[in-house]
């Protein structure tokens, strides 16, 4: 072998050893955001992590179909870091690139959310098991739900109004709607008029908006605020068609803690306690 082609076959045989190393050091694996509790039938965040590159991989999510994926976008986290050592610079780089999806889990307890098998650079890769913890929120009778339809008996195409009124008689905070109507192939959504009414916009997990008006009512004998909006539903084939029952679910204030400063008690009070409450229709 002369010594041309004796230096390019180490050359050859170093750079393949580079782009095989380069390659081992991919790793891929998942995880849940459990920063916060997840309830029944709200969204919680499920993470794939991939070290090594920062673009992203071909996610085949079928294992997690029935927690109803959906994709809340990807970031290139990658990091830099220079460092100055006896006045020579060594610049580091770690490259790292988050794939986001919301899942949603409609059955409380501790669930085991399967692999699922990440495509990058045609080399395929299997995320780990993940385990996390779902929560049932309480019932309380300081919440109602009633979803009504103008008909109960009509002809394909035809628009039936369907209206959801929700009763709230306590202090609350965050609130949610899960109405899965929505999300059926039953009906066409459509949004009625509400011109000449005050109404507020609410965006529901799905991505869908609805404009709600707020009144001050009396409920079951209790002073109440109705939140109370409408759809048009336009049933799309015949048949009886059952449509499930709808929820929401909100933080109700269960009474006042204090922190362990009394200085920042004194300055800010004491803090509301929130705790996840959830109340459904009738299907």
């Amino acid at each position: 072998m002369n010594t041309f082609a004796k230096y390019a076959f180490v050359a050859l045989t170093f750079v393949t050893l580079l782009s095989y190393n380069a390659v081992a050091q991919v790793r891929v694996f998942a995880q849940v955001d459990s920063s916060e509790d997840i309830y029944v039938g709200e969204k919680f965040g499920y993470h794939i992590i991939i070290d090594g590159v920062n673009k992203p991989g071909q996610v085949d999510l079928t294992p997690l179909a029935e927690y109803n994926p959906q994709s809340t976008g990807n970031r290139d986290v990658s990091q830099t870091s220079i460092s100055i050592v006896n006045g020579r610079t060594t610049r580091s780089v770690v490259k790292r690139y988050v794939m986001s999806y919301s899942l949603i889990a409609e059955q409380a307890g501790r669930v085991q959310l399967p692999p699922v098998t990440v495509t990058l650079g045609g080399k395929t890769y299997q995320t780990n098991p993940v385990e996390t913890n779902i929560l049932k929120p309480g019932t309380t009778d300081q919440l109602d739900l009633e979803v009504t339809l103008s008909e109960q008996r009509c002809y394909v195409g035809q628009p039936i109004i369907m209206t959801v009124k929700f009763y709230i008689s306590a202090d609350i905070g965050d609130f949610q709607f899960n109405i899965p109507v929505f999300s059926s192939d039953a009906f066409y959504i459509e949004e009625p008029d509400v011109s000449g009414r005050q109404v507020k916009e609410y965006r529901l997990r799905t991505g869908m908006s609805i404009f709600a008006s707020q009144y001050r009512v009396v409920h079951n004998g209790k002073d109440s605020i109705l939140l109370s909006f409408s759809k048009v539903l336009v049933p799309r084939y015949a048949g009886q068609i059952k449509i499930q029952a709808a929820s929401v679910s909100a933080d109700v204030a269960v009474g006042r803690v204090r922190s362990r400063d009394q200085f920042f008690d004194n300055f800010f009070g004491s803090q509301t306690k929130y705790k996840r409450f959830m109340v459904s229709s009738q299907p």
